[in-house]
């Protein structure tokens, strides 16, 4: 996937104030949108392209973003978008669980803006040609 102006990242997050958050640390860097669910999030993966998907793991009504992300990278044509799961899980075992997925970074809540750019940043850079 070719990087096209600003990077496109789509937001798992079904929490309005972390969604805010996000908002106000994202915006004017990226182009971000935002979904409140995995259903949701399929209908953006097929309406537009993206270079990062960040993702809370808990989720509502069961849905966890570590298995949703599972069959996103399993997805022919999104095998290559790279996630950055967002939890407030503090376990290290879980986290490098994480990190073996297809290019999977974490990131425990709660987090600063410097420490949420610079994920975005380390992860975004490892995709430019």
């Amino acid at each position: 996937m070719k990087m096209r102006g600003k990077p496109r990242i789509l937001v798992v997050e079904d929490n309005p104030d972390i969604q805010r958050i996000y908002s106000r640390m994202l915006a004017g860097r990226y182009d971000v949108k935002q979904v409140y669910n995995t259903k949701d999030a399929w209908k953006a993966l097929a309406e537009s392209e993206y270079d990062l998907m960040i993702l809370d793991i808990i989720l509502p009504k069961g849905a966890q973003g570590d298995r949703f992300y599972l069959q996103v990278s399993q997805h022919p044509e999104y095998s290559e978008i790279p996630a950055l799961f967002v939890t407030v899980i503090d376990d290290q075992l879980e986290a490098d669980t994480f990190e073996n997925i297809n290019k999977a970074e974490w990131l425990t809540k709660p987090f600063t803006e410097e420490a949420l750019i610079g994920k975005v940043e380390k992860i975004l850079s490892g995709r430019q040609p």
